[in-house]
This record gives structure tokens, C-alpha cells and sequence, in this order.
């Protein structure tokens, strides 16, 4: 089951184009953690068995409401949401943001018997002759983290069944960012300053340029609550109603 936090549902196709600085109210932010819960209550069969397996108690809301409360922006507050699916270690359960940014630094990279590998590489966008790293050298680190903090990282934001699998999965979104799944990869900077290890030992430092598509998402709200008519606001509509109806005569025809 894959999950979308309600309020960007509504708002994305608004804020999407521009750059909007306004945050989501508290409590806005508080209702779309309690819609999203609520869904998983409702809907999500192996509660009791995640709970006696893992531990986790999707219906204990306490600690996840402290931490959105306390929240300093939209993305750190996507980040919490993010955490709170992933804690269910579900490959079919997931949460994304309706983002379509993505950004590449022209490798691919896997694990491979422990270490973290490069895979594929972009050569339109790397020349061997500036970026003279192959397939198989070792990927160390990514602007000073290392890509063990990097998996350690985006782990907290989705997780599956097999540790193995979140493991790779991890490490793909070092070199290939992608804001659905790593809220901050709209964060990054121009370019990155990698650590690659060559085949022969030889450690190698380089500064790739980031390739970004598509429009970030860097906040969301406020955006309008719903609230019930009073009978104020009756009476005011149907004044209005009252005052600026017109009466049409439509020609007659002898």
C-alpha cells in the first residue's frame, strides 16, 4: 500500500509551479499524520502480527505527535511520516511524496559482498578522459558522509522485509536522488564531492555535477481548513443571496 501525505494531495498541483515559503500550520500537520494513521487502522490487516513480530505499534501516536509538533519545516515533517510507514518493514507498504525531482550524478552504484560498487556509468555525462573511475571501483563517500551513514540515513525513510533489500535499495539514493523517497534531495547542492577507491587501492577524490529533472517540492502549506457553517454564515449567504438576485424577463412571443 503505497501512501501520500493528504494535504500535498491536495495542494501539490497549486505550490508545484513556484517556490512557496509558508509552512503547514501545526495542526494541519497533525491531521495529516492522524489521516495517514487512520488509514493504516483501518485498513492494514497484519497489525497484530507487525506488533508481536517487530515491535512496533502503528496505533501508539504519542511519540510520532511529539516529534511533528516539534517539526521545523514541511520536509523534516514528510521525513516523520516517512519513518513512521518504514517502521512497519513492509516492501508492499510505502510512503511517498507526490514529487517528481530527481536528481543523478551519473553512476549507479550496488552492494556487492559487503561494499558498495559502482555499476553503471553515464559516460555522456562522465568522460572517462575527466572521470577516468570504472565499473567495480568502490564508492567511499559523498560530500564527507560515508555511504555506510548514507544507507544508515535513507533507511529511516523506507524499509522492507529483507534488511538485504533496504540495504541496496539505500544505497541506490546516494548517487540517485529521488524526492518521493528522500524528502531533502531537493537539498543537494550543484555538485558533490565523491571518494571513489580505484581497483588497485588507490583512493581518488572527484567533484561531480548533479543532474536535476523535474519541479522540487520545498513546502506545502498553509493551505485552507475545512470548517462547518455557522448559522452566522448562513444567514450572511442568504442575504447575499437575497440582495444580489435579479429577476430576468424573458421576451414574450405573440
Amino acid at each position: 500500500m503505497k501512501t501520500f501525505p493528504a494535504f500535498l494531495l491536495i495542494v501539490a498541483v497549486f505550490v508545484a509551479p513556484q517556490s512557496v515559503s509558508a509552512q503547514l500550520l501545526p495542526e494541519q500537520r497533525i491531521q495529516d499524520f492522524q489521516n495517514l494513521s487512520a488509514l493504516y487502522a483501518k485498513r492494514y490487516a497484519p497489525y497484530d502480527w507487525k506488533k508481536q513480530a517487530i515491535g512496533f505499534d502503528l496505533l501508539d501516536l504519542k511519540p510520532w505527535l511529539t516529534r511533528i509538533q516539534a517539526a521545523k519545516d514541511d520536509l523534516e515533517f514528510f521525513e516523520i511520516e516517512a519513518k513512521y510507514v518504514a517502521k512497519l518493514q513492509d516492501t508492499h507498504s510505502s510512503f511517498s511524496m507526490t514529487s517528481s525531482f530527481r536528481a543523478n550524478l551519473g553512476i549507479t552504484v550496488d552492494i556487492y559482498d559487503g561494499k558498495v560498487l559502482i555499476d553503471t556509468i553515464n559516460r555522456i555525462q562522465l568522460p572517462a578522459a575527466t572521470y577516468p573511475f570504472q565499473i567495480g571501483d568502490e564508492l567511499v563517500s559523498v560530500d564527507g558522509v560515508s555511504v555506510e551513514d548514507w544507507i544508515a540515513r535513507v533507511s529511516t525513510w523506507r524499509q522492507w522485509g529483507n534488511p538485504a533489500s533496504t540495504r541496496r535499495m539505500a544505497a541506490g539514493q546516494i548517487t540517485f536522488r529521488s524526492q518521493p523517497m528522500f524528502p531533502r534531495a531537493v537539498e543537494i547542492g550543484t555538485s558533490a564531492i565523491v571518494e571513489i577507491r580505484r581497483a588497485n587501492g588507490v583512493l581518488e577524490r572527484y567533484t561531480i555535477p548533479w543532474t536535476k529533472t523535474g519541479i522540487p517540492v520545498t513546502t506545502v502549506g498553509p493551505v485552507p481548513l475545512p470548517h462547518a457553517a455557522t448559522e452566522l454564515d448562513a444567514n450572511s449567504n442568504l442575504e447575499k443571496f437575497s440582495t444580489n438576485s435579479t429577476t430576468i424577463d424573458f421576451p414574450r412571443t405573440m
